[in-house]
Order: C-alpha cells, then structure tokens, then sequence
C-alpha cells in the first residue's frame, strides 16, 4: 500500500512525540537519582559530622552538647517541623503566635534529637536505599548498629530541599516517627489549652527549651 505524504508526516510526528516523551522520562528518572543520591550523602556527611562531634573528649560534655544541638539546628528544617507537629492549630494561630512558637520549637527541636542521639558508644550507620515519596520528600534507609552488631536499629531519614540545602523533616526509628510523636505529645496538650498555641510556647519555654 502506498503511503500518503499526510500519513507519513503523521507518522513522523507520533514517532517524535513518543522518542520526545521518552526523553521526559529518561530525564525524570535521572533527576530523581541525583536527588537520591544527594540525599544519601546528606544523610552520610550528617553521620560523620555528628559521630565527630560526639566521640571528641578533648572538650567539656556542655561543649559537646552545645555543638551537637547546633549541628541538630543546621541539618533540620526546624520551621517546617514546627508548624508540622502542631496542625491543625497551626492554621488557627495568629502570625505572631506562629512565630513565637517556631522560636521556641528550635531549642525543643534540639532537645529531642539530643535525647535520642547523644549518648554515643561506638555506633556505626549504614545507607540501605534511597527512594522519593508521593510528597517530594526524599527516604533515606539505613541501619545502626552497636560496635559488637548485637543490637540493629532500622531508621529512615526523611530529607527534603534542593541539592546542597537539604534538610531532615523526621527521623523515623524502627518504624516510629519522631515528628508524629511529638506531634501526638503537642496536640494533647493544645487539646487541654483550647488550642492555644502561645501557652505550648510558654510550656516548652519553661522546660528551658
């Protein structure tokens, strides 16, 4: 059958669409390598600045802990994780409740992960996998493990932001996230407030947060 100069530039045109759309894909997953990829050295460089700071005892243990609450305060996005652990009420706050409560959250944001990480002994970290969730967000699964491996803790960081700005949004450990607990914590206690978000900050202020 001869082909019409009309099918054949249809053809051309399905043919460029599709070789076109391949692209886009081939494109999107590379991206979202990079991003995986990127989130993992995030994860690996935190570790290693983490694991310097607390086996260094040439200094005095509140230097240590200041210097690891500041390292806790640079690798997380404590503003997203404040207006996180405290919704619905977030939204029902006025601006400058809001900004109260996110100034007091970095020093309670430093507390938190002070508790679950400081008392380092010889723990090491291993990267499992990478992948993105439905949210952006990228998952970054690891173990830790004691120095003698009888102990093996399975926890996944949640990293979000561009390539060099990334931060952690959770930090999930044997499949209990840390950002819904606190959330859990904070809302029984607005519930008891009638929602007041000023009288958590006036809490977690007293608390030394």
């Amino acid at each position: 059958m001869r082909q019409t100069k009309a099918s054949a530039s249809v053809r051309w045109i399905q043919n460029a669409v599709f070789a076109g759309l391949t692209s886009v894909f081939l494109f999107t997953d590379t991206v979202a390598a990079a991003a995986t990829d990127t989130a993992a050295s995030f994860v690996q460089k935190a570790a290693v600045e983490a694991i310097a700071i607390l086996s260094n005892r040439s200094i005095e243990d509140s230097e240590r802990r200041a210097q690891f609450r500041g390292a806790i305060l640079r690798n997380f996005d404590a503003p997203a994780i404040a207006q996180l652990v405290v919704e619905p009420y977030w939204a029902r706050a006025s601006a400058d409740q809001q900004s109260r409560f996110q100034a007091v959250f970095a020093g309670a944001l430093a507390n938190i992960y002070t508790e679950r990480f400081y008392d380092y002994d010889g723990q090491s970290l291993q990267i499992k996998s990478a992948h993105a969730d439905a949210s952006g967000a990228t998952i970054v699964r690891s173990t830790i493990s004691t120095p003698t491996g009888s102990t093996v803790y399975d926890v996944d960081w949640i990293v979000t932001g561009p390539s060099g700005r990334e931060k952690f949004l959770d930090v999930v450990i044997d499949g209990v996230s840390t950002s819904a607990t606190t959330k859990q914590d904070y809302a029984s206690f607005l519930r008891g407030a009638n929602g007041n978000l000023d009288a958590l900050s006036a809490a977690l202020k007293a608390k030394g947060n």
